[in-house]
């Protein structure tokens, strides 16, 4: 193999990130704990919180501004998830249901019934079509 005297280097992965402070959510949820974080898929400009305070909140992800405040389920929420295009929002809490939310209006688009008990996480399709659900089975929405 001919060499072009280009030299190639790489990034080694194995080294310790070298993170700083970026911003700070202080009291994200005052006292109640925080059951799920995710940042928004493609841009990671905001981040959704889920909490035991039955709300989920976002927030901008460089300023630490609060965005919006998602209400609507009757107990804490174990799990978030991001559409691909940021615009959907849907949270997975013990009161057995999940939630669509719009996350410009925060207003709730739908709620999804049939778990008979805690709803632990939630996810959706790359299409953003499907959300599945996991208590201790795996239920697929359309």
């Amino acid at each position: 193999m001919e060499s072009s005297g280009e030299q190639h280097t790489s990034t080694s992965y194995n080294s310790t990130p070298n993170f700083k402070p970026l911003s700070s959510i202080q009291q994200a949820h005052e006292s109640h704990a925080v059951a799920s974080v995710k940042f928004s898929p493609s841009t990671g400009s905001l981040l959704a919180t889920a909490s035991a305070d039955k709300t989920v909140k976002v927030w901008r992800t460089d300023t630490g501004e609060l965005v919006q405040t998602l209400r609507g389920h009757t107990q804490g929420i174990s799990d978030v998830a991001w559409t691909l295009a940021e615009n959907y929002l849907c949270s997975a809490s013990d009161d057995h249901t999940l939630k669509l939310w719009d996350v410009s209006t925060g207003r709730c688009l739908r709620t999804l019934t049939g778990h008979t008990n805690f709803v632990f996480c939630c996810c959706f399709s790359p299409q953003g079509h499907l959300v599945v659900s996991v208590l201790c089975a795996c239920n697929v929405w359309d």
